[in-house]
């Protein structure tokens, strides 16, 4: 399992640009959020918004392992997040089937 403090370092393994998640419990724009609202962590994309594949679930362990197994699927996908290239450019396509 990631821990917290493992995440950022585990995200930029995967090639996943900082600007594509958050888990500072902010609201970034077009980015993946994880957060802790009151008792329970949210996890959900973020859109102009919209707070798509919203999940609540009711502890941290089982809300990072929901945020990494979505990061996960997108960067295999890799149209789904805002991706470095092999060359350093940057690539994005949104979300795919969210």
């Amino acid at each position: 399992m990631v821990r917290t403090t493992d995440l950022p370092k585990w995200l930029a393994a995967l090639r996943v640009r900082p600007d594509a998640y958050d888990i500072s419990g902010g609201g970034a724009n077009v980015a993946y959020i994880i957060r802790l609202n009151a008792s329970y962590w949210e996890v959900f994309y973020s859109d102009r918004g919209y707070q798509n594949s919203y999940v609540a679930l009711p502890d941290e362990s089982a809300a990072y392992a929901h945020f990494c197994t979505l990061i996960k699927k997108r960067a295999h996908d890799q149209s789904g997040l805002k991706l470095h290239n092999r060359v350093g450019e940057n690539q994005f396509a949104g979300p795919v089937g969210m």
